[in-house]
């Protein structure tokens, strides 16, 4: 499992061919999951507040709000926009500094 997709292998004429099959995605009458800290700062008003709950889904009243959400070592701002509802929190946050290489002193 690589990515949250199983790697489906088919063997049709002498090729492989790779399908993604998206992992299972939670029951539609359970609703997404939030986590409760986040749904008591909505109540209590607050436009910028802390998280580590990377695995809570955007919903609609999450929309313009500042939420600092912990990468593993520090917290991330992050500002919600209508085009991330649906997803989760951990998407828009990496955990890994990216990689490049050092140049050469001549």
């Amino acid at each position: 499992m690589l990515f949250g997709y199983f790697y489906l292998l088919l063997f049709i004429g002498g090729e492989v061919l790779i399908n993604y099959i998206k992992k299972m995605s939670r029951s539609k009458w359970k609703g997404p999951y939030v986590s409760s800290l986040i749904w008591q700062q909505l109540n209590l008003k607050n436009k910028k507040f802390n998280t580590f709950s990377r695995n809570s889904c955007i919903v609609p009243q999450l929309i313009n709000l500042n939420i600092k959400v912990h990468n593993g070592k520090s917290f991330i701002n992050l500002l919600i926009t209508k085009d991330m509802i649906g997803h989760k929190l951990g998407e828009f946050v990496p955990t890994r500094k990216k990689f490049s290489f050092k140049k050469k002193k001549n």
